[in-house]
């Protein structure tokens, strides 16, 4: 489905970081490059890792290749080189809306909050957005909800190693989990924390 941005709300200058905190933790961050924007504090009462060492892409477990034009992120696993994140068709980043698109190992995916729903989930559309709505179960329809703000998710790759990815991220989200192995991600602003 198409959808109109209007004119002036593309946020025209993104700053993109990147932090090893152990071999096996990859941290990417894309925020507004001229603006500060809400993001979860990385301190305490919040959520926050408290490993504070940093170590060189060589070092990690991962391996992290950037592209400017097109815009790309591209995360491999540096023991059997597969792909597990690789950014694909529009990446939005506009004031208030951010959407982006990327290509996964496999449909093989779990997590996401506490669901009513099969443990694997299934192609469809699923909120991260709490309505409390009484005996609504979350089914990949959109318009309901699980019952927690969890914009994790553990992933099978196909290799048989798993992944975990963290989008710290509190505000509305929308996933939609494809057909083929590919997810695309909506968020009502923000900052975009990437967690491996």
């Amino acid at each position: 489905r198409s959808m109109q941005i209007p004119e002036g709300t593309y946020i025209e200058f993104l700053e993109i970081s990147c932090a090893i905190h152990s071999p096996d933790h990859l941290n990417i961050i894309i925020r507004d490059g001229k603006r500060p924007r809400f993001e979860i504090p990385q301190k305490d009462p919040y959520p926050h890792s408290s490993n504070q060492q940093y170590l060189t892409l060589q070092e990690s477990n991962f391996e992290l290749i950037t592209q400017l034009d097109p815009f790309d992120i591209i995360v491999k696993r540096r023991t059997t080189q597969e792909i597990i994140f690789k950014l694909t068709d529009r990446f939005i980043f506009t004031d208030l809306y951010i959407e982006f698109t990327f290509q996964t190992p496999t449909n093989e995916i779990y997590g996401l909050g506490s669901r009513i729903s099969t443990l694997q989930f299934k192609p469809g559309t699923y909120s991260l957005f709490m309505i409390d709505r009484a005996g609504a179960v979350d089914t990949g329809q959109p318009g309901y909800n699980g019952q927690g703000h969890h914009p994790m998710y553990l992933m099978k790759e196909k290799s048989g190693k798993y992944h975990t990815f963290l989008l710290r991220n509190v505000n509305f989200q929308e996933l939609i989990i494809r057909d083929e192995p590919k997810i695309t991600w909506k968020v009502t602003g923000g900052v975009l924390v990437f967690n491996f």
